[in-house]
């Protein structure tokens, strides 16, 4: 990894069967239901779900600012692993964000790699933004 690149992980587990934790980032009907932190509206998703297919996600923030972030999806493999580059509208950083998704049971254990986060920008903001989507995502599947 370059020097002025950091790398984000989280890990989350989930109570539901790893396919429906896998829609829940494919589907753009579910995608809807979740994405983003709490003070996050996302209007509209498309994901073409196949390596180089583009993914697009039109949200709203608490003061209804339009947010874009645009990206290609990587690698596919149904429901285990995704991998898709991620990039803000007028952004020049482009991040790779890898999820893997490993049943366990009733439950999935969800693995999170975002890499190549500009040193520039506080490493705290891209933890508090998954951190709060990812709770989004727990009260969703509930």
């Amino acid at each position: 990894m370059p020097p002025d690149k950091q790398t984000l992980h989280m890990e989350r587990i989930f109570d539901a069967p790893r396919q429906v934790v896998f829609d829940y980032f494919t589907v753009p009907e579910l995608i809807c239901t979740w994405w983003g932190p709490q003070s996050v509206t996302t209007e509209k998703a498309e994901i073409d779900l196949q390596p180089g297919g583009s993914c697009r996600w039109e949200m709203r923030d608490a003061e209804n600012k339009l947010l874009l972030l645009h990206g290609r999806v990587v690698e596919v493999f149904p429901p285990e692993r995704l991998v898709m580059t991620h990039q803000w509208d007028g952004d020049d950083q482009m991040t790779t964000l890898t999820l893997e998704f490993i049943a366990m049971g009733k439950q999935t254990r969800l693995l999170l790699k975002q890499e190549g986060i500009s040193k520039a920008i506080p490493i705290h903001l891209y933890d508090d933004w998954w951190t709060g989507t990812l709770a989004r995502l727990q009260t969703v599947m509930h």
